[in-house]
């Protein structure tokens, strides 16, 4: 399921944006890049303008941001989500592991479920690599 169909309420869409930026700033600093895209994907989401105006403060806040999902499926396809988001770079850091095991466990989701999404999500990039490399000159 895509999150785009699973989160259906601005609350949801809120708690997705809010989740991805938490993961963010477990490494330290959100950059101007990183803001930027923050503020896109909320309103790529359809978020409103009034709610997404409320982003900015919490990326600055140095309080933990609490997060809540409807359900477990959503909270699963958050943690998918967010886990594609770490690992794509390359450098999935241990700030960023720590707390996508804090959020699953916040969740109620299973340790060997994360890793079986973290598999996934490696398996997935290095099958692009691959298909990537089948299409080179």
């Amino acid at each position: 399921m895509y999150y785009e169909q699973l989160f259906q309420t601005t609350e949801a869409k809120m708690n997705f944006v809010k989740g991805l930026i938490r993961i963010s700033k477990a490494d330290g600093v959100i950059s101007p890049e990183e803001q930027t895209f923050f503020i896109d994907a909320a309103r790529g989401l359809g978020i409103p303008e009034d709610d997404i105006a409320g982003l900015p403060a919490v990326m600055t806040q140095t309080e933990e941001i609490p997060l809540t999902f409807a359900s477990r499926q959503e909270a699963l396809c958050f943690l998918r989500e967010a886990l594609q988001l770490c690992i794509v770079d390359n450098d999935y850091s241990e700030s960023e592991q720590e707390e996508i095991m804090k959020l699953a466990e916040e969740f109620g989701v299973e340790p060997e479920r994360v890793h079986a999404l973290e598999k996934w999500v490696q398996d997935g990039i290095e099958w692009k690599k691959q298909g990537d490399m089948l299409v080179e000159d």
